[in-house]
C-alpha cells in the first residue's frame, strides 16, 4: 500500500511539474520570421506593421525596398496569418512603384461595425526631393485576400492645411498655434502613421466607433536645419464606417519637431499623440525624447506638443509602438493597461559623431502602463541585439503580437509575448 501511494505521489509530482514546465514554455515570447532580405527579389523589408482582424486574422504589411535608405524604388507588401502570427501566406504587393516612386508609411485599421479593413497610404513620384504625395486608401471586405481600387483622399488633406495657414496669416488661429510660422504649413507632402490607427472605444462620449489614423505632414524633406522643415501632424477621420473622411484639425508645430506618431484612447476619451522629436537643430537622426500632445474634442483642436516626461528614455529616433491592451471600462479589474515598444539602447558615437544603425536600433524594449502613459512602471526586454520600427497589436486570446524589423531591413519577425511574460504578476 504504501508502495501503491508513494508512486502514485512521485506521478503526481512528475505531472505538476510537467504541467507548470509547459505553462512557462507557453507563455516565454514566441518568434517567427515574416519577411527575409532576397525573399520575392526584394532587398529590404522595413517599416512594418499589422493588424489583427476581430476574427484574428492577422494582417502584416511591410515597405519592400530595392535598397536600404529612403528614396529608392519602395513598395508596399502584405501578408496573412491564420494562427496569430506563426505561419504565414505568400506576400501579395499591394502597390507596385514605377520607376523611383515611393510607396511609404502605410496604415491598418478595421471598422468593428462593418468589419471592412482599410488600408491608407503616401505615393512620392520623385523620391526625397518631393515636396507633395498623393494620398489614398483601399478597403477589403474579407480580411485582405482582396482589396478594392485606390480612392483619392489628396485634395482633401491639403485643404485641411492649407486653412490652418489662411488662420495664422489672418490671426485667427486658436491661441495653441501662436509663434507658430504660417509659412510652414500648407504642408502638401503628407504621410500616415506609422503608428497604428485607431478606432474610438463604442462607450466614448462623444464619438463612439470613430475611426482615428495619424497624418504625419512635412513641408520640405530635405531643407536643413530641421527646424525649417514644417514636421507636424493631425489625424484622418472617420464616423461612419469609412465611407466619408475628413481631418477635423492640425497639431500646432511648437517648439519640437513632432515627426511620426503613434495615437491612443486615453480611459477618459481624451487621444494622445505620442511622437518621435525631430531635434530642431539637427540635420540626421539624434538621440531624442518623445513628444506628446492630447485632443479632448476627437481630434478637432490639440494642445501645443510638448516634451514626454512620463520616463520613457531618450533614444535615438524611431517610430514606435503604442497599444491599449486593455480599458478600465471592459477589464474585469477595471485596469488601465498600454504598452509602448521601442530600441532601448544608445551606444556612444565615434569621433565624427556617427553611430551604426544596427547598434543605436537595438534592445526592443516593452513598456507597460497602467495610469494611461503619465508613468511606465513595468520594462521589459524582448529582443536583444537589433531592432528598429515597430507595432502592435491584440490577438482574440489577449496575447499580444509585435512585428519589428531587424534595424537594417533584412528581416521582420513577428513576436508573441503575454502580459503574463511581461508582468509575472499582472498588478500594478
Amino acid at each position: 500500500m504504501k508502495s501503491t501511494l508513494h508512486s502514485f505521489l512521485n506521478l503526481s509530482c512528475l505531472l505538476v511539474v510537467m504541467t507548470a514546465g509547459r505553462a512557462a514554455e507557453t507563455s516565454a515570447p514566441e518568434t517567427n520570421p515574416v519577411w527575409t532580405g532576397g525573399e520575392d527579389g526584394i532587398a529590404i523589408y522595413t517599416i512594418p506593421g499589422l493588424l489583427v482582424t476581430k476574427s484574428g486574422v492577422v494582417i502584416a504589411y511591410a515597405e519592400a525596398r530595392d535598397r536600404r535608405g529612403d528614396g529608392g524604388k519602395v513598395d508596399i507588401v502584405l501578408k496573412r496569418s491564420l494562427d496569430g502570427g506563426r505561419i504565414w501566406e505568400r506576400s501579395q504587393g499591394i502597390e507596385r512603384a514605377q520607376g523611383i516612386e515611393n510607396y511609404v508609411l502605410a496604415t491598418l485599421v478595421q471598422d468593428r461595425v462593418s468589419g471592412r479593413v482599410f488600408f491608407l497610404t503616401a505615393l512620392r513620384d520623385e523620391g526625397l526631393a518631393d515636396r507633395t504625395t498623393t494620398n489614398h486608401y483601399r478597403f477589403s471586405d474579407d480580411e485582405g485576400l482582396t482589396w478594392s481600387a485606390p480612392q483619392d483622399i489628396t485634395r482633401l488633406l491639403y485643404a485641411a492645411d492649407a486653412k490652418i495657414q489662411t488662420d495664422l496669416r489672418a490671426g485667427r488661429a486658436p491661441k495653441e498655434f501662436a509663434g507658430d510660422d504660417p509659412e510652414l504649413f500648407g504642408r502638401q507632402l503628407i504621410f500616415f502613421g506609422p503608428g497604428r490607427s485607431i478606432q474610438l472605444s463604442a462607450q466614448h462620449p462623444k464619438f463612439p466607433n470613430r475611426i482615428v489614423v495619424p497624418l504625419f505632414y512635412i513641408k520640405d524633406r530635405i531643407i536643413t536645419p530641421r527646424a525649417k522643415r514644417g514636421y507636424g501632424n493631425a489625424v484622418l477621420v472617420s464616423d461612419d464606417g469609412g465611407r466619408s473622411w475628413f481631418v477635423p484639425g492640425t497639431v500646432p508645430i511648437g517648439d519640437y519637431g513632432s515627426s511620426e506618431i503613434s495615437i491612443v484612447e486615453l480611459a477618459d476619451g481624451r487621444i494622445l499623440m505620442n511622437a518621435r522629436c525631430a531635434p530642431p537643430e539637427s540635420s540626421h537622426m539624434a538621440v531624442a525624447g518623445r513628444t506628446v500632445s492630447f485632443s479632448s474634442d476627437g481630434g478637432t483642436t490639440w494642445t501645443r506638443p510638448q516634451p514626454d516626461m512620463s520616463g520613457i528614455p531618450p533614444y535615438i529616433e524611431t517610430s514606435s509602438g503604442l497599444l491599449r491592451v486593455s480599458h478600465p471600462a471592459n477589464d474585469l479589474k477595471r485596469t488601465s493597461r498600454i504598452l509602448f515598444s521601442f530600441p532601448h539602447s544608445v551606444p556612444p558615437a565615434d569621433r565624427a559623431g556617427l553611430r551604426s544603425l544596427s547598434q543605436v536600433r537595438a534592445n526592443g524594449t516593452i513598456l507597460l502602463s497602467y495610469d494611461d502613459g503619465r508613468s511606465w512602471p513595468v520594462r521589459r526586454l524582448l529582443v536583444p541585439g537589433s531592432f528598429g520600427y515597430s507595432n502592435m497589436d491584440q490577438l482574440p486570446d489577449n496575447a499580444v503580437l509585435i512585428v519589428y524589423e531587424n534595424a537594417t531591413g533584412t528581416v521582420v519577425n513577428a513576436t508573441r509575448f503575454t502580459l503574463d511574460w511581461l508582468t509575472q504578476t499582472d498588478t500594478p
